[in-house]
């Protein structure tokens, strides 16, 4: 009779567990295909076909660290070998300290190549004034680690230096570059965006962008933005894609262009666009969103 019962019992419990695995399953599939219609691909009004989920970052990776345009900050990466010695905490410390130096120095490395526009890098224009250099290798140098560990036999460090705030890259350019400075754009809180394609143009990012018609004419730039909020928020947010909502405006870049193919370059049509949201001075950081094709790493 116990045995008996003892059989029952595992049966039962057999029974259930089929039964729990097959609400896991349908579960996993029901999510599986709610995800899918998120990620459905929608085309707006401009004929602009855009993945619908959430926004993709760009972020370019580099032997040296990489560099988010999306977030707009740069992470750098050092190490230190951590040598063999009668005092362990002095050559942990020597490693360390070799570690944020080398972090420091790679991170001035990733910036200098990061484009300040259409036309010119960082380093060409740090090469014009050597305060500027100065300026910049101070503000490297503030920086404090983010991470510290240690692995196989080396301290390693990573470090962020934000594009934008009070310690922000931006700032040791900003007054130098934007000599003269409309305040057009106040950077209001709006909705509504406008959202430029500049997949399969080969656009490379930059911190001030320009963007013109196709007559060469000026239709977004630096010295339109305001001072302050251009410090505090930069111009636009580069992504690889971003999910459509109610009031989404989408402009087709023609081409890039500048030395640096950092410059977008859109129709006149599209161009009224801009000038219309700006007269209403609603553009920002968050309302101007370029999406560009995934950089190959």
């Amino acid at each position: 009779m116990g045995k008996q019962f003892i059989k029952v019992t595992i049966g039962l419990g057999w029974y259930f567990l089929f039964l729990l695995s097959l609400f896991l399953i349908t579960i996993l599939f029901s999510s599986s295909a709610f995800a899918g219609t998120i990620a459905e691909q929608i085309t707006n009004t401009s004929g602009i076909v855009v993945t619908q989920s959430a926004v993709g970052p760009l972020i370019e990776v580099t032997p040296y660290g990489e560099i988010n345009w999306t977030d707009g900050y740069v992470i750098a990466y050092g190490k230190g070998k951590i040598s063999r010695g009668l005092n362990k905490d002095v050559c942990v410390c020597m490693a360390e300290r070799t570690a944020i130096l080398d972090a420091r120095s790679r991170a001035f490395q990733m910036i200098e190549k990061i484009n300040l526009d259409g036309d010119i890098t960082v380093k060409d224009f740090v090469s014009k004034d050597s305060r500027l250099f100065y300026r910049l290798k101070g503000l490297i140098a503030r920086v404090k680690p983010l991470k510290q560990y240690v692995q196989a036999g080396f301290y390693n460090v990573e470090m962020k230096i934000p594009f934008y705030g009070v310690y922000g890259i931006e700032v040791v350019f900003l007054s130098s570059y934007v000599k003269s400075n409309n305040k057009r754009i106040k950077g209001l809180s709006t909705d509504d965006r406008i959202i430029i394609d500049a997949r399969g143009t080969g656009l490379k990012p930059s911190l001030f962008v320009k963007v013109k018609d196709q007559t060469g004419k000026n239709v977004y730039s630096a010295k339109d933005v305001d001072m302050a909020y251009l410090q505090d928020k930069g111009m636009v947010q580069y992504v690889t894609s971003t999910t459509m909502q109610p009031g989404d405006v989408s402009v087709k870049a023609l081409k890039a262009d500048g030395r640096q193919n950092g410059n977008i370059v859109i129709s006149s049509s599209d161009a009224a666009i801009f000038m219309q949201m700006d007269k209403d001075s609603v553009l920002s950081k968050d309302t101007v969103l370029v999406i560009m094709d995934p950089p190959i790493n």
